[in-house]
């Protein structure tokens, strides 16, 4: 049923998006062009976002903010928008191709998992021990069908009485308190016996005998189905050591058995099956019966069903990729951050060193913003703060004031050494040359300074990132130079 709930939300999801793949949005061009390979899902997914208002929430603002950080220069709603549409593109994809690979594969396993009628049950070899066989039993009777699966202990072959008194070891005990089990007390047994084989930490060995094996046997296992009234049996624990043996009687009281429901069916259909393997001890196979009372029955073997529950997996596998886009983000603006710290000496020095030769502020900035595209073009490397200057240079170019585009400039950055550049040009805009160059060459030295610390910083996290795989290759040696040791005594 599970299966059929998921092909349908999928299908509704197809037909969704199928329907909307022709709504128009002004950044779809941009965002296709992107990404074409997940693009029919781009329509439906704007669609929906748009009619929740989901870019006028403060999460987008706060997701925005962050991917104009990665992507300076480019427009906060066209990244909102493209990252949002690919996520949740992918995690659509996924479901959907999930779904398909489920219904193939269940379609497979049905085929393959097709019931067979049996009539014999092949019994292990010698040694091998009992098997449990799932089977399920159709009681046909004049009426009505009745089903029921039923779990039947198939013992392996039996050996002879000599090879039996060779091989026969018996060894438990039990105390009053613990025989109980879940019964309240020795006088009304109603639930299963514990019968302790061992007690821990102790060489005693209990084995148990019933007086009445038919009502109580010697697993502990409780037959009260067939009582009227209630029933007095004499246990035996046998508490045994080498030669030595000890015998405790312990007196209870069994309680009859309240029918429910068709439990008397079941029980009735267990009791002839235990008659059919007891009747069929040495043979190879057990011929089940085919009555129970005035009811024909059938059988068909149950296989256990080998296929994983894909749906809980498919849900995981969408709930990471979901997460890893979010971490992925965090990632790169550490990254950012990391990149845009190390490469501020360098960006002070170069401004320091223009602006003594003789250069404004403002030509020194468009001297290093070429300098940078020419390095660009070369080597496709993007650097965040020549970036960011780019857009400051492209601010002032389309009319904005140098004081307010340099001010800008150091808030886009959020990071306290830009904010200092920042507020010495726009000082130096407002008074002049001369004291800026004084300026920058203390932050150029203090720049390189900090540069050393974050160096120095960045070797101590490597060198503790190390000790888990030193840990690792000390505890392999270890094991290499031990094992032979301890082998070899």
């Amino acid at each position: 049923m599970q299966y059929y709930a998921l092909a349908a939300l999928a299908a509704v999801q197809i037909i969704f998006f199928w329907v909307t793949h022709s709504y128009k949005d002004p950044y779809l061009k941009e965002i296709v062009h992107k990404n074409r390979i997940l693009s029919f899902w781009y329509p439906g997914i704007l669609f929906l976002l748009n009619k929740i208002d989901y870019f006028k929430t403060q999460k987008a603002e706060r997701e925005g903010k962050r991917l104009v950080c990665l992507y300076p220069g480019l427009s906060k709603r066209l990244l909102l928008k493209r990252d949002m549409c690919y996520r949740i593109a992918l995690c659509n994809s996924i479901f959907v191709m999930g779904t398909i690979f489920i219904l193939f594969s269940q379609c497979i396993l049905k085929k393959a998992d097709q019931p067979q009628e049996i009539y014999c049950l092949l019994k292990n070899n010698f040694g091998e021990g009992e098997k449990q066989v799932n089977i399920k039993a159709i009681i046909t009777d004049q009426d009505s069908v009745y089903e029921e699966e039923v779990m039947v202990s198939v013992p392996e072959q039996c050996y002879t009485n000599n090879e039996i008194l060779q091989f026969m070891k018996t060894a438990q005990e039990v105390l009053e308190k613990e025989v109980l089990g879940n019964n309240s007390d020795l006088l009304h047994i109603q639930n299963s016996l514990n019968f302790i084989r061992r007690l821990p930490n102790n060489p005693i060995h209990v084995s148990w005998l019933s007086s009445n094996r038919d009502i109580i046997e010697d697993t502990g296992n409780i037959n009260n189905k067939e009582l009227i009234l209630p029933i007095e049996v004499i246990l035996t624990a046998v508490l045994s050591y080498g030669e030595q043996e000890i015998k405790y009687n312990i007196p209870v009281q069994v309680l009859p058995y309240q029918w429910k429901n068709n439990e008397k069916i079941k029980y009735d259909l267990k009791k002839a099956l235990g008659e059919a393997v007891n009747e069929n001890k040495t043979s190879e196979t057990i011929i089940l019966p085919t009555k129970i009372g005035n009811r024909s029955v059938s059988y068909e073997i149950n296989k256990k069903k080998k296929s994983i529950n894909f749906l809980i997996i498919l849900f995981v596998i969408i709930v990471i990729t979901w997460i890893k886009g979010n971490q992925s983000t965090s990632n790169r603006l550490k990254k950012r951050e990391e990149e845009l710290l190390f490469d501020y000496p360098t960006l002070v020095n170069k401004l320091t060193l223009l602006i003594g030769a003789g250069m404004t502020v403002k030509g020194a900035w468009n001297k290093m913003i070429l300098d940078y595209q020419k390095h660009q073009k070369s080597f496709l490397i993007k650097k965040y703060a020549y970036e960011e200057m780019l857009v400051t240079w492209r601010e002032m170019q389309n009319g904005k004031s140098d004081a307010e585009a340099f001010e800008q400039f150091g808030k886009r950055l959020k990071l306290r050494p830009y904010a200092r550049l920042s507020s010495l040009i726009v000082q130096s805009i407002k008074k002049g040359l001369d004291e800026i160059l004084d300026l920058l060459e203390e932050e150029a030295r203090n720049s390189l300074e900090e540069r050393k610390q974050l160096v120095k910083k960045a070797g101590e996290e490597a060198g503790t990132k190390l000790l888990f795989p030193m840990m690792v290759m000390l505890i392999i040696v270890l094991l290499i130079i031990m094992v032979p040791a301890f082998l070899s005594l």
